[in-house]
């Protein structure tokens, strides 16, 4: 995996690349000190983001570039949630890069050896037992179809669609279900689902905007408690 990327950094022009999964972030990278872990995991999201809302449109998406004035990021599938990105310069031969890139797909691609098997563990009593009463995992769009934050929740998610457009469904339900296994689902709680939202829409002044505009939305979950 790391030789991969290796690879990759020495083609003239590349500043370094990552992988990242979407469960377990980024599994490997040799980009520059000045990319911080936490920086590498929130380019990883959202770039699954991206592919995640550009598969509605088309199913074969394999590829996104995003094009800035001093860096270009291109990011392809390995598989379903593993990614690889790129950064380079804009000059650099995107022709090589391209082949490399392949070459590179190819291997990662490459079956691994799979692991010893490991004997099964049986849970204890008390865990069994615990693990019964944990209850069942609720999906976003259960919270949103039905239930006392059903309209509420509905409202927050049309406002920032209002603020930040088409990725406002990925990203609110991507927060809600982060949500909903972190806090219990209750009105008391919906601020730290705003927080999480917030975090994930990771510009200051849009984050201020729309939590004013939600306002009227904590209102109305506070009247039907």
């Amino acid at each position: 995996m790391q030789q991969a990327l290796d690879d990759l950094k020495a083609i003239p022009g590349v500043v370094g690349a990552a992988i990242y999964q979407a469960q377990q972030g980024v599994l490997a990278n040799n980009l520059p000190g000045l990319f911080k872990p936490e920086k590498l995991a929130g380019m990883g999201k959202l770039l699954n983001k991206i592919f995640s809302a550009g598969r509605l449109s088309f199913n074969d998406l394999a590829e996104t570039s995003l094009c800035y004035e001093e860096a270009t990021l291109i990011t392809r599938e390995i598989s379903e949630g593993r990614y690889i990105m790129v950064i380079c310069d804009p000059a650099a031969n995107m022709n090589l890069l391209s082949m490399s890139l392949k070459m590179a797909l190819e291997d990662l691609r490459q079956p691994r050896s799979a692991a010893p098997a490991q004997s099964p563990v049986t849970a204890s009593p008390a865990a069994a037992q615990a693990a019964d009463r944990q209850s069942p995992e609720v999906t976003p769009e259960e919270l949103l179809a039905r239930g006392p934050l059903s309209t509420p929740m509905k409202g927050m998610q049309q406002q920032l669609a209002s603020v930040i457009g088409p990725m406002a469904e990925i990203l609110f339900q991507d927060a809600l279900i982060e949500w909903s296994k972190t806090f219990q689902v209750s009105i008391t709680n919906l601020p730290h689902l705003i927080d999480l939202v917030c975090r994930d829409i990771g510009d200051n002044q849009k984050a201020k905007q729309y939590r004013d505009l939600i306002q009227s939305q904590l209102k109305l979950a506070a009247g039907q408690g």
